[in-house]
């Protein structure tokens, strides 16, 4: 979860200053006023970067509250907090436009983000950050990966096949952790090889 070692005091405070942010960028009085093609080419870094650079400027307070965070939350390390940061920007961004696209009459942080069956995302919105994904869409990290290859290996499975979601990848580590051989799991036979 985002900001999860925030102080939740300073995580509310910094996820309603973000909304009202994007809620000023991208929404007039009845619709959205920015397009898809606007939205998808926002560099979210960026904008985590400025908004906080935008806060500090705005006094001490924010100064203080930025800085406590940094400190306390991420060990002193800005750029953690700015990559989180642009993480919850970009899921914000999709359900702040999808809430003025549809007239939708809730915060959008209650915007239920949905996929179509091939992954996409409504109007042709994108995340650029797969942490933002489903995890039956997102691709599996290469730390399962690495886990994966060496259960594998273990059991005396080659590993043949690495494109595989996270939903996968926790279902075959599974498997291989608890020893189940009875079922395998749907297209297991894609993915692994028995040694010789």
């Amino acid at each position: 979860m985002l900001f999860e070692t925030v102080k939740s005091e300073n995580a509310k405070w910094i996820k309603n200053k973000i909304g009202a942010l994007l809620n000023h960028m991208i929404v007039s009085a009845s619709a959205p006023k920015m397009t898809v093609t606007e939205i998808n080419e926002l560099d979210r870094e960026m904008m985590a970067f400025n908004w906080s650079n935008k806060t500090i400027a705005d006094g001490p307070y924010y100064t203080d509250r930025i800085l406590s965070v940094i400190n306390d939350s991420y060990n002193g390390l800005a750029d953690d907090f700015y990559s989180h940061l642009a993480i919850y920007i970009d899921k914000r961004l999709v359900q702040t436009y999808i809430k003025a696209k549809e007239h939708l009459d809730v915060s959008p942080s209650q915007v239920t983000v949905t996929f179509d069956k091939d992954g996409n995302l409504p109007y042709g919105l994108k995340f650029q950050y797969l942490e933002n994904l489903p995890s039956s869409i997102a691709p599996a990290t290469q730390k399962q990966l690495d886990y994966l290859e060496a259960l594998a290996t273990k059991n005396g499975y080659y590993f043949n096949d690495k494109s595989v979601t996270k939903e996968k990848a926790s279902s075959y580590i599974n498997f291989f952790t608890n020893m189940d051989y009875e079922i395998e799991p749907d297209d297991f036979d894609e993915h692994f090889i028995k040694a010789i």
